[in-house]
């Protein structure tokens, strides 16, 4: 059995930001250098993107290269396909570059193989691809034959034969220390739940794969997957990991969002799976918080959020306290998050984690992969009946009134008055600090806003009321101001210091 206190932390890094960076002109010297900081992150593991799936980031001789035969170009897309030919044209291997250059400083690599990830333009679309759209998926909502965004179906045999060979070259081709199947950048992988027969098959041949390399390697190789948190999800795309994990397929699962960093991931019903597996359960961190915010657009916040070090250590805090064997970072982007890279193996520890700040926020919709921000809508007239909740995880305990709880009022003004209750518990009107009208104030993440904004109310909190694992907050709204227009609450928070 596996040791399940000793914890880890995987990077999943999307290569193409790094190609991303340089002006079209990559040179292995400027690679290395990305690399270097990519090598900054204190990971157990560090996962690089080699296939998506058809499209190599390596010199294939199975699918296609970045720009490799392709007439046009997207503007999004024109330094990593510039940049790509850059370094093979010049005589360099861009996949032997990472994993070598990676391996030299010390870190495990393991190859992610995004199982179904494609793009709209058609300059992105391989031969192979082109020349197989009979294997498209087709679902009720997509009735068309050449759908917006062309999955591919796994239930063909083409598909898997083909992928199978892709990720056969990658294990036989480079030193990496295993594969990862990332399935949350492509789904639907099938027509049909009911073929998830396929799909399984597709696996069991990648494990087979591995073995095999690891054999040949004289050393023991990994296969993870990278999956949605909530199964239901995976139900309904045909993804039985009931089978993956009871037939030892796989040695780890991320269970992952799409998009966002989210302090509610609930991951419990899947450490209660593995329990008695040799398979481990890593909960996801994203880079990004939110792509909006609700001062979105001011002058004082970016369009995008992105996760701080106090609000990953919150993610992981909840993430343990469910049973996680460690967590998993993705869309942890270097130019935004180089320098939390070194500080990552604080994350190995979660008793460690209490002397770190900690700050739990909601802004959406536990949901995998829904994009719908956290709004609690309260209407314009008094009406004690009425309580709008948001159920939210707090995985420790808060001792001695040391939190500090707090959520943005959007419409809210000094005359409002709302009841704010914690598992049904009243927090005292009392305890409330208000904005004053003036005199600008800064949030708990150190925004300086004004109440022309919005209102900011902020309150002690402690266990209890808070219980350890699942809470409600609910909203009564008792006055209202001469105005009497509706108020949304967003994005609330807890602050642990």
């Amino acid at each position: 059995m596996i040791a399940r206190n000793q914890k880890k932390v995987i990077v999943t890094d999307d290569v193409s930001n790094m190609l991303y960076a340089a002006p079209g002109n990559m040179t292995r010297a400027l690679f290395e250098r990305y690399l270097e900081r990519l090598a900054s992150a204190d990971a157990d593991m560090i996962a690089v993107d080699m296939a998506i799936p058809d499209l190599c980031y390596y010199r294939t001789e199975v699918g296609d290269w970045w720009g490799q035969f392709a007439d046009d170009c997207p503007q999004s897309f024109w330094n990593v396909f510039h940049n790509v030919r850059n370094l093979i044209e010049g005589g360099d291997d861009p996949g032997e570059i990472m994993v070598a250059g990676l391996r030299r400083r010390g870190r495990s690599v393991i190859a992610n193989f995004r199982t179904n990830d494609c793009y709209a333009h058609p300059a992105l679309r391989t031969r192979w691809e082109k020349a197989h759209a009979h294997c498209l998926v087709k679902l009720p909502m997509i009735p068309t034959q050449e759908p917006v965004l062309p999955f591919f179906d796994y239930a063909f045999e083409e598909v898997r034969g083909h992928r199978l060979a892709i990720a056969t070259e990658i294990l036989d081709r480079y030193d990496v220390d295993g594969l990862q199947l990332d399935f949350i950048r492509g789904l639907p992988v099938l027509s049909s739940p009911a073929q998830a027969d396929r799909l399984t098959d597709f696996v069991r041949q990648v494990r087979s794969a591995v073995n095999r390399a690891a054999k040949a390697k004289g050393r023991t190789l990994t296969l993870g997957a990278i999956l949605p948190w909530d199964m239901r999800t995976l139900d309904d795309h045909g993804i039985d990991h009931v089978r993956w994990i009871g037939d030892a397929l796989l040695d780890y699962v991320i269970a992952s969002e799409r998009s966002y960093a989210d302090c509610n991931l609930r991951i419990r019903p899947w450490t209660k799976m593995v329990e008695a597996t040799d398979c481990a359960v890593y909960g996801s961190i994203f880079g990004d918080l939110a792509d909006g915010t609700v001062l979105s657009g001011t002058d004082r916040l970016p369009d995008r959020a992105f996760v701080t070090m106090p609000q990953i250590c919150a993610c992981a805090t909840n993430l343990y306290h469910q049973g996680a064997d460690g967590v998993a970072f993705y869309n942890f982007y270097q130019e935004l998050h180089e320098d939390k890279f070194p500080l990552l193996g604080r994350l190995r520890d979660p008793e460690a984690l209490r002397t770190e700040p900690r700050q739990y926020i909601s802004c959406r919709v536990p949901r995998y992969a829904g994009k719908q921000w956290l709004r609690l809508e309260i209407g314009p007239h008094p009406d004690p009946n009425e309580r709008k909740t948001f159920r939210f995880y707090l995985g420790e305990e808060i001792v001695n009134r040391s939190a500090t709880l707090a959520f943005k009022a959007i419409g809210m003004t000094l005359d409002d008055e709302l009841i704010v209750d914690l598992n049904g518990a009243e927090l005292p009107a009392g305890s409330w600090a208000l904005p004053d009208p003036i005199e600008p104030m800064r949030t708990l993440t150190g925004v300086t806003m004004h109440v022309g904004d919005l209102m900011y109310g902020r309150a002690t909190a402690a266990t209890p009321p808070l219980r350890v694992g699942d809470n409600e907050i609910g909203f009564r709204r008792i006055r209202t101001s001469a105005l009497q227009q509706a108020i949304m609450v967003a994005e609330i928070e807890i602050l642990v210091s």
